[in-house]
């Protein structure tokens, strides 16, 4: 019952961290157009944590479901 609970968790902060991807890349789209670096250094910077985060996230869940 708990690694259905864990998993259900990890989807929905999967999902939130998707759609703030998808909202990052549009932004970046933008601050390119008009060539706003800051701001575009900014999005790409948020990609990469998003992910990184969802990397992290989805490692544990590996090592909780696989290893223990």
């Amino acid at each position: 019952m708990l690694n259905l609970i864990v998993l259900v968790i990890f989807t929905a902060v999967t999902l939130f961290f998707l759609n703030y991807i998808v909202s990052s890349v549009a932004y970046a789209k933008r601050s390119a157009e008009i060539e706003d670096s800051h701001c575009l250094t900014r999005a790409i910077g948020a990609i990469i944590l998003s992910v990184a985060v969802i990397v992290a996230l989805w490692a544990q869940a590996f090592y909780l479901f696989f290893i223990t």
